[in-house]
């Protein structure tokens, strides 16, 4: 379908604003505002192995501990493909990395947030996207890495404590899906 010149410049304009409104309220967000994210399969939550510190990302029961509460940080974010790539922060000021292969099934880290802008600072960055509501309408995300284009995935549908979390190719499978559980 064709449009007119003003009709592609009120579309484009439309969506700036929408991309600035979400990057605006975004960048707002801070450890204050940090949630749990919980996998619709497991029902554990995002953590760091060992509860502090640098280390694999895991999932653990949620405990309400610095390590698993997390918030969307703007630092350095992409827009990509119409999509807004952001830092996953913990309230430890630790970022979700993932490590620069193609292959499924790489562990994902928390590290330090990358301040330098240098090679692995898109491994920092991910989509939210919106899949659905989870069975107590919750909502439920898969989040996407810029830098690999992998999402954030339980290894191997586990359901036990200090079940890894890696980077897998992004589908439709509840180990893929997050939700924020709330407070």
């Amino acid at each position: 379908m064709r449009c007119t010149m003003r009709t592609c410049i009120r579309v484009v304009v439309a969506a700036l604003a929408v991309t600035v409104a979400t990057a605006t309220t975004v960048s707002s967000a801070s450890a204050d505002t940090a949630l749990e994210f919980a996998n619709e399969h497991s029902t554990w939550c995002l953590a760091v192995s060992g509860g502090h510190g640098d280390g694999p990302i895991i999932q653990w029961g949620c405990t309400g501990s610095d390590d698993q509460y997390w918030y969307w940080d703007s630092t350095g974010s992409v827009v990509d493909g119409g999509k807004l790539y952001l830092r996953l922060r913990n309230k430890q000021n630790k970022c979700i990395f993932a490590v620069l292969t193609s292959l499924n099934g790489a562990q994902l880290y928390a590290k330090d947030c990358n301040q330098s802008g240098g090679g692995d600072q898109y491994a920092e960055l991910w989509d939210p996207e919106l899949v659905g509501k989870d069975s107590h309408n919750l909502n439920m995300f898969q989040y996407h890495n810029y830098a690999t284009r992998k999402c954030i995935a339980d290894e191997g549908s586990s359901i036990s404590w200090g079940g890894a979390i890696v980077g897998w190719d992004c589908l439709t499978h509840d180990d893929q899906y997050w939700y924020p559980r709330p407070s």
